[in-house]
């Protein structure tokens, strides 16, 4: 029988093993606590807001920043950003004139404030004055070669600054501006409003603004007459055999082009080079050069892209009665000698599956007849990308009489 024995050595090896990782974790945790709560300090810029102003008040001071030094834990101080601090001058009962106050600040818990940087602002308060001024618009830089400005649309025209009064004295211009360079189409923005003085100097921070932007159009066009015509697309070859087009997507669905007037005159689209459509059985899409006709150029635009629906054709048969009458003159009334008519009509499979028997009109036309029978062809009203496979009859035979009115 074999002995049992118990090494002392190893166990206590083991042992050694986990205390060792248990005094390393207790000494790397105390660190980690340590760090995360000794305070620290750091220094912020931030704005100074105005609190409490009378309505019908304003400063003279805009634009005031203050240097604030705070103190907490590591943590806090890591986790604090310029947006969580609040600095804001206090201007509860402050009248007209010069004042000195002090610089409020808030801060979020677990934050403390060691200093403000200046503590106090001189302040002048003054009465707020509103002026309204015509807003004026500075394009700058030139339209692609061959493009010119042929018009611009503004609104609004005036616009309402609300400060002091001294710095509406110094207002030369209210205007909006925008960079036009290498443009080839037209241009419509919202843009926000500036004013400038005399000297030119942007003033904007001394005023509330109404409204703050303004829209701009611009027409930009080519030096020829210009029209806007439709894009199609030819299509060439057959599709496999049981497949239909139920829809084509084209995009852009409209240019602009240029030419002389009279080629112009009788153009109501271009085309785009064929897409060749032989064997498809799915919907696919392509990206076409356009082909404009001779002396006709396009704006910045030269391909378009064709987006086409496949589907499976299907067909279905409804029997419909036959009780319309297309142009009947006054003072007759019809009768049909066979009112029911049997149609099979065929289509992509989306649309056939939403025909209703109700999207079907049967009619006759009777345009210019009198009274008395007459054998006519049966037309029918169909919704968009169905056709007739088979219509029986093909004629019937109406009858007009006299009314009797």
């Amino acid at each position: 029988m074999a002995k049992f024995s118990f090494d002392k050595s190893k166990l206590t090896q083991r042992w050694g093993y986990k205390v060792g990782a248990i005094v390393l974790a207790l000494l790397l945790w105390t660190y980690v606590s340590i760090t995360n709560n000794t305070n620290s300090e750091s220094v912020y810029t931030v704005p100074v807001e105005n609190r409490n102003l009378a309505a019908d008040l304003t400063t003279t001071t805009v634009d005031q920043h203050v240097q604030i030094r705070v103190s907490g834990t590591a943590s806090n101080i890591e986790s604090l950003s310029t947006s969580g601090i609040e600095a804001y001058l206090d201007f509860t009962g402050i009248k007209i004139g010069t004042s000195e106050l002090g610089v409020n600040v808030s801060l979020p818990e677990g934050v403390s404030l060691v200093s403000v940087t200046p503590s106090n602002i001189t302040v002048d308060v003054v009465n707020l004055s509103s002026k309204t001024f015509d807003l004026q618009t500075t394009l700058m830089g030139d339209p692609s070669s061959g493009y010119a400005v042929i018009g611009q649309s503004l609104s609004p025209t005036e616009v309402t600054l609300s400060g002091p009064q001294v710095y509406l004295d110094k207002v030369d211009k209210v205007y909006i501006e925008k960079d036009i360079t290498g443009e080839s189409d037209s241009v419509d923005d919202n843009i926000l409003i500036k004013v400038a003085d005399d000297q030119g100097n942007d003033i904007s921070n001394w005023f509330t603004i109404n409204p703050a932007t303004a829209n701009l159009l611009v027409a930009v066009g080519g030096d020829e007459p210009d029209k806007t015509v439709s894009v199609y697309v030819p299509l060439v070859g057959e599709l496999s055999n049981g497949y239909l087009i139920s829809r084509i997507a084209v995009k852009p669905e409209t240019v602009k082009v240029y030419g002389n007037l009279g080629d112009l005159l009788d153009l109501y689209y271009i085309e785009t080079e064929p897409v060749d459509i032989s064997g498809l059985k799915e919907s696919d899409s392509f990206i076409i050069n356009l082909s404009p006709p001779d002396r006709i150029t396009v704006g910045n635009v030269t391909e378009a892209t064709v987006i086409l629906t496949i589907e499976k054709k299907e067909t279905k048969s409804f029997t419909r009665n036959i009780i319309n009458t297309h142009n009947l003159a006054d003072g007759l009334k019809s009768d049909f000698a066979t009112q029911k008519l049997t149609v099979k009509l065929s289509g992509p499979a989306s649309f056939i599956d939403a025909l209703q028997e109700s999207d079907i009109v049967a009619y006759v036309d009777c345009q210019g007849l009198k009274a008395g029978d007459h054998n006519l062809d049966v037309q029918l009203e169909l919704p968009a990308n169905i056709n007739i496979e088979k219509i029986s009859p093909t004629k019937v035979t109406v009858t007009l009489s006299d009314n009797g009115e």
